[in-house]
């Protein structure tokens, strides 16, 4: 008996709950409903910072079409023509707002505010230098070995005004050792703003070869007899070469016959790798003229 007269009421309730949907969904109403904002005409050099996501709109109708509507999500575009940069104010009345057909409801307007406050500022471009960053200090001195070159060494910014000038330069993720054992490396760009854009997300790092260096060596010995005894010469090559050259390693010869003027030419052999770029003095007259 029991049982019965739980089930009963179970029922009843049940009942009594489809009938008030059924009343509530086919009854006209009023409600609001929060729909996303789309900007329209918003001039180009104009960002926003704070512009609303969604706005809520007093509609009225059935309430199974204000469900529809709820749940169908329209878009509500509004003429954004009039902004200006600073504190401005956007009017919620000129909205155009794209129901479905087979919905009948009514939208009434914005439910709380005709406008809203809202923060712009001018957008504006600029080309800032990339930098390499690196893991360690052990990286950054065994690149410096190398030629590289870094493509593009400039990238351009496109943001708000008071956030790109924050920005003087971009860098990249970390260089590693293991990655210069390759020769084009892909170095993605740190993260910056959010809001400003870039007109790459990363550079090429190309590794062409053993960064040259220059270097003057002194006291390079001539052969005995001539008025000096030694020359100077300035040598490029590569770093690691360079280094480790010294006087002992280049050898003088001189012409073994004078120009007009009564002088001898000279010239250097150098390590193979390394190239004369002067000689100070590159002639020279014999003892005894």
């Amino acid at each position: 008996m029991f049982k019965e007269n739980l089930g009963l009421k179970l029922f009843a309730l049940s009942l009594a709950i489809l009938i008030w949907l059924q009343s509530v969904l086919v009854m006209e109403h009023k409600s609001k409903v929060n729909l996303p904002v789309r900007l329209n005409s918003l001039p180009a050099d104009i960002s926003l910072e704070n512009m609303p996501t969604t706005i809520p709109f007093s509609v009225e109708g059935k309430g199974l079409d204000i469900l529809r509507l709820a749940i169908s999500r329209p878009v509500a575009n509004i003429d954004a023509s009039g902004l200006s940069a600073g504190l401005d104010l956007i009017s919620l009345q000129n909205y155009a707002i794209n129901i479905p057909e087979n919905n009948k409801v009514k939208i009434l307007g914005p439910a709380d505010n005709n406008k809203i406050a809202v923060q712009t500022d001018v957008l504006l471009k600029k080309s800032v230098s990339v930098k390499l960053a690196f893991k360690d200090r052990q990286a950054q001195s065994e690149l410096k070995e190398y030629q590289y070159h870094i493509s593009p060494e400039k990238v351009t910014l496109h943001g708000p005004k008071n956030k790109v000038q924050l920005v003087s330069q971009l860098h990249t993720e970390e260089i590693t050792t293991d990655m210069l054992k390759q020769k084009i490396i892909e170095l993605p760009l740190a993260p910056i703003d959010s809001d400003i854009n870039l007109s790459e997300n990363s550079v090429l790092l190309t590794i062409s070869g053993s960064q040259e260096s220059t270097k003057v060596v002194s006291n390079i010995l001539l052969p005995d007899g001539y008025m000096l005894g030694s020359v100077a010469a300035r040598i490029q090559g590569s770093a690691e070469d360079i280094k480790s050259l010294t006087a002992a390693k280049i050898k003088a010869i001189v012409s073994e016959e004078p120009d007009e003027r009564d002088m001898y030419e000279i010239e250097l052999e150098v390590p193979e790798g390394l190239r004369v770029l002067a000689i100070t003095p590159n002639k020279v007259r014999k003892r005894g003229r």
